[in-house]
């Protein structure tokens, strides 16, 4: 999830964005515990970054079974 997170903010950089500083607007739907972009609100840029962060998120809700938060690397 974090490799695809990176790529996708690189080909926002490569549009001319800056995706870790746009601020962008999205919704959360409580049925289904999404989140949504707003894209009538939101610039080209800011859209880029608030797609890059909800499929990031829907990665991770996807592949929660295989987080382990006290995983660390080996010396």
């Amino acid at each position: 999830c974090c490799q695809v997170h990176d790529d996708c903010y690189g080909k926002c950089g490569d549009k001319g964005c800056w995706p870790k500083l746009s601020p962008y607007t999205f919704s959360c739907i409580a049925e289904n515990r999404t989140a949504v972009c707003d894209n009538e609100v939101n610039s080209e840029c800011d859209s880029c970054a608030c797609s890059c962060d909800t499929n990031a998120a829907h990665c991770f809700k996807r592949n929660d079974k295989y987080y382990h938060g006290k995983a660390s690397c080996k010396s």
